[in-house]
């Protein structure tokens, strides 16, 4: 989540470096906003402690469904400045999450990153996060990137989808355009009778 507000608060730095303005934002038309709090809300459910595998299999179902929400609303605002990133994001972490049931941390990048704790943490779970195998799938695209600073390892689907919520806010940021009124150039060239 940290890395969420970091990416955000580069959005808006980006804005003001282009002349927008914080204020700017609140005329943001963001379709079906709502699906994302509820979305990460599901992301932060914990996996219920149950017999089998019957517990990493609804841990892969919430986490599978919450990023199938933030699917729809990404495309329900694809004309949106950086929401094509977002989607692409989103959609890779489906696929790598979809074909190994939960998305693989590679224990390098876990090293790398300052987090090396997680890899014994990692090395027996199942269900949202696990520890990568030769068995997984699509591994340049599971969580392979380390960030040391933050102690996290992030996939290539986070950083596009980070990357387009930063694009979002930045462009969000300028002045909205003026309805109803004709621009200036306009105005100026229309003939004079």
């Amino acid at each position: 989540m940290l890395v969420l507000v970091l990416i955000l608060v580069g959005g808006v730095l980006a804005g003001y470096a282009f002349g927008g303005r914080l204020r700017h934002l609140s005329n943001a038309r963001v379709r079906w906003w709502w699906l994302a709090p509820i979305a990460l809300g599901i992301q932060a459910i914990p996996a219920p402690a149950l017999p089998g595998t019957q517990g990493d299999l609804l841990g892969v179902g919430l986490l599978l469904g919450s990023f199938g929400l933030l699917l729809v609303l990404a495309a329900a605002n694809l004309r949106q400045p950086g929401f094509a990133l977002i989607l692409v994001g989103v959609a890779l972490n489906l696929v790598v999450i979809g074909a190994n049931r939960g998305m693989p941390v590679e224990a390098s990048a876990l090293r790398k990153a300052g987090a090396a704790e997680s890899v014994e943490e990692l090395r027996d779970a199942e269900g949202k996060h696990h520890l990568a195998t030769e068995d997984d799938v699509l591994l340049p695209l599971a969580d392979v990137i380390p960030v040391p600073g933050l102690r996290l390892v992030l996939s290539a689907g986070d950083v596009a989808a980070y990357v387009g919520a930063a694009i979002f806010v930045a462009f969000a940021m300028r002045r909205p355009a003026r309805r109803g009124r004709a621009p200036r150039r306009a105005r100026r060239s229309g003939t004079r009778r």
